[in-house]
């Protein structure tokens, strides 16, 4: 992507981002990029949930695919 952007002449500035979800007013899904594994099971019956670690299995996957 960076490549892409230098291609076009995009501006770019090193930054330091996050990501957080919370749905359902913290009733749904809660997650977030920060704070280590506190942040990644924001909800602890989450650390017990299939479809969490699924995922967490496709943001991982998808991380190594975008650097390549």
């Amino acid at each position: 992507m960076v490549d892409f952007f230098e291609t076009l002449g995009v501006d770019m500035e090193i930054s330091d981002m996050s990501f957080s979800v919370s749905l359902d007013e913290g009733k749904g899904c809660e997650w977030g990029s920060r704070n280590g594994l506190s942040g990644l099971f924001a909800q602890k019956t989450n650390a017990l949930n299939p479809s969490f670690w699924l995922m967490i299995r496709e943001i991982v996957k998808f991380k190594g695919d975008v650097l390549m």
